[in-house]
């Protein structure tokens, strides 16, 4: 099998979406699909050299082939109407690069994109296009109707909510696969050792140049019911937001900053409780959201401690979730003093979806 994975994203970046799209190429790649990842160059940082992107992703070797192509178009800075100009740029690579990688290559039997315009021009086309939704927008919901008709066109979506939200009327032609952890980061050490009473957070601190609620998180470690337990936050390189939540931390939040993927997950293997955190101001947060960190700390044997969101009660599939009333800061304190209070889970990481498993699931969809 030959896929084009022709995506919108941009690499090396450290954003979660990129991390992900990486990962499922890696897991394509080794189970014997003729892979190739196509991206724009449309970054200052933006760059398809694999040795810097093994050395960004901290992977001892990457197999499959990547290429980045030109954007023809400014990108970083543009501030007036830039949700309608990143549509434009989006749409003109898309079809510049398409009708590039026609001419120049030969054919896949599929292309994949988390892209709408390639899935729009392709879908037109009805050459077969497998679009992988994570979010939904109202143009998306417009661009999925359309493209539905398509009899070549088939849709993945991270959670059954997605496919009922977009409004879609479907039979065939879909698979419902969630996020997976990486097998590869994840092999047992004897040295890793739990930490009493560590708590930790990984992601981002901030999306969309919003922050995602950690500021309520550190006020409420300053509260004397949780002056036991130690906070560590592994964030970005985002300075700005880093020295913001630091100003006023008590002493048992500590901050990291950005860590190498296999340095994260050591840290999130010798803590006893992960946090999974996030705003209420968008329907991706509330309900959409399929968090790669979910299944992370899953596979790191973790008790989990989120916002009591729809999206995250209904990720509970592994029965290590306690949910708090979101923003309720009584709420949250007593919650992480029950989960530590809680009997320990009899949980195997083998029961956890795996980005391996994941891969081979879509390959069975795209086979049927």
């Amino acid at each position: 099998m030959k896929i084009y994975y022709i995506t919108y994203q941009d690499f090396p970046s450290n954003k979660a979406n990129a991390q992900q799209t990486i990962t499922t190429c890696k897991y394509f790649y080794r189970n014997k699909v003729d892979i190739t990842l196509f991206f724009p160059l449309r970054s200052v940082t933006s760059n398809d050299n694999i040795e810097k992107l093994e050395k960004f992703y901290d992977l001892d070797e990457i197999d499959f082939k990547v290429t980045g192509l030109k954007h023809f178009f400014k990108f970083e800075g543009v501030r007036i109407f830039n949700r309608l100009y990143f549509q434009f740029t989006q749409f003109m690579w898309a079809f510049s690069s398409i009708k590039y990688i026609f001419k120049k290559y030969k054919n896949p039997d599929f292309v994949y994109t988390r892209s709408d315009w390639v899935l729009f021009l392709l879908s037109r086309k009805n050459f077969p296009v497998v679009f992988e939704c994570h979010q939904l927008t109202k143009s998306r919901k417009i661009i999925l109707k359309y493209c539905s008709r398509k009899s070549n066109t088939r849709f993945i979506f991270m959670n059954k909510s997605l496919l009922t939200d977009s409004g879609l009327d479907m039979k065939t032609n879909f698979l419902i696969q969630s996020n997976g952890f990486d097998e590869d980061f994840f092999e047992q050490d004897p040295s890793i050792k739990k930490i009493k009473n560590k708590i930790v957070f990984a992601g981002k601190l901030s999306r969309n140049n919003k922050q995602r609620g950690l500021e309520f998180i550190i006020d409420c470690f300053k509260d004397e019911r949780l002056h036991k337990f130690q906070l560590q936050i592994i964030g970005d390189s985002d300075l700005e937001t880093l020295d913001d939540l630091n100003k006023n931390s008590p002493s048992n939040v500590k901050f990291e900053g950005y860590l190498k993927k296999r340095e994260t997950i050591k840290q999130i293997m010798n803590s006893e409780v992960g946090l999974l955190v996030n705003s209420s101001d968008s329907d991706h947060s509330l309900y959409h959201t399929d968090p790669l960190k979910y299944y992370e700390y899953s596979a790191a044997d973790l008790k989990i401690v989120a916002p009591n969101f729809p999206s995250h009660k209904r990720l509970n599939q592994y029965n290590n979730l306690s949910l708090y009333e979101h923003e309720n800061r009584n709420s949250f304190i007593e919650t992480i003093n029950q989960v530590f209070s809680s009997p320990e889970i009899d949980f195997s990481i083998n029961g956890v979806m795996s980005a391996n498993l994941r891969v081979v699931n879509i390959i069975k969809f795209l086979d049927n």
